[in-house]
């Protein structure tokens, strides 16, 4: 396993820095401290941090093995220095530094990222939604049935509900609940009924779903995913017409995915009539 390398990042600043010993010194510190909090949200996320510590390792000691053949004219002295191959390594260690930290960004989002629900999960999910928002909407419109503010305040105490959000929207509201709240909340409803219907169509797209095969591969669902799948590696066309239907290479799988939405489903057809019309 890749670690980080103190002294070689001292090493690195010798022809850069007057001090180079608390130059490399501050670097390792901030690395170290940086690469603990990463395997902390990994671990927190997944419950594992794979392979993130070799492989952040490794790519910081190449910005430092960089770094060391970069010099300074005030170290090494003005004479004979050469500028050009000098800004060349500069370059190759901005590259380095600037690959580090997109390969971070990249590797921490996808780790944290929320997992896409299936759509039987999101039926929970939104089911539990909408109970929250319906009983909301029931007490503000019985609050406002009340017939004066005092009583409003009043039975928003004795129910536990009188918090700095009802103060401020009783407040707005010149001493009842803003009617715009209830319209709001309607709408919201609304908004999760309609995702619901959407939710039990793919279930039922699903299971009335067939594989779709073709030579040397196939194209179906699971995990909520429409997957296309080659037994070997298909040629450049059928790939850039895998891509022009939305899909994406999934290393994880060794196949093209896509979510499992009507439109993919129509897409999925689509390609799967290209692909044959391809076939020999």
């Amino acid at each position: 396993m890749s670690t980080l390398n103190k002294q070689i990042m001292i090493q690195s600043y010798g022809w850069t820095s007057f001090s180079p010993e608390k130059r490399g010194e501050a670097d390792f510190n901030h690395y170290d401290s940086q690469l603990s909090d990463d395997l902390k949200t990994l671990m927190d996320a997944n419950g594992s941090t794979g392979n993130y510590e070799a492989k952040y390792c490794q790519r910081v000691m190449l910005i430092f093995a960089r770094q060391s053949r970069c010099a300074s004219p005030m170290i090494t002295g003005p004479a004979n220095f050469n500028n050009r191959r000098n800004g060349k390594a500069w370059d190759s260690r901005d590259r380095a530094l600037s690959d580090f930290d997109h390969w971070r960004k990249k590797y921490i989002n996808a780790a944290t990222r929320e997992r896409t629900l299936s759509p039987e999960a999101e039926i929970d999910k939104t089911l539990e939604e909408i109970e929250r928002l319906e009983i909301r909407r029931d007490m503000y419109k019985l609050v406002n049935k009340l017939k004066t503010p005092e009583a409003r305040v009043e039975w928003l105490k004795a129910n536990n509900l009188y918090t700095l959000r009802m103060h401020t929207d009783l407040e707005w509201g010149n001493g009842s609940l803003p009617s715009y709240k209830v319209t709001s909340l309607t709408t919201k409803i609304r908004e999760r009924n309609k995702k619901l219907e959407t939710m039990k169509n793919r279930i039922e797209v699903k299971s009335d779903f067939e594989d779709m095969t073709f030579i040397g591969g196939k194209i179906f669902i699971d995990n909520d995913r429409v997957i296309v799948h080659h037994d070997e590696k298909p040629s450049k066309e059928i790939i850039e017409a895998i891509k022009r239907n939305g899909f994406k290479y999934s290393p994880k799988t060794t196949s093209w995915v896509r979510k499992h939405t009507e439109n993919a489903m129509y897409s999925a057809k689509q390609l799967l009539t290209f692909i044959k019309s391809k076939e020999v």
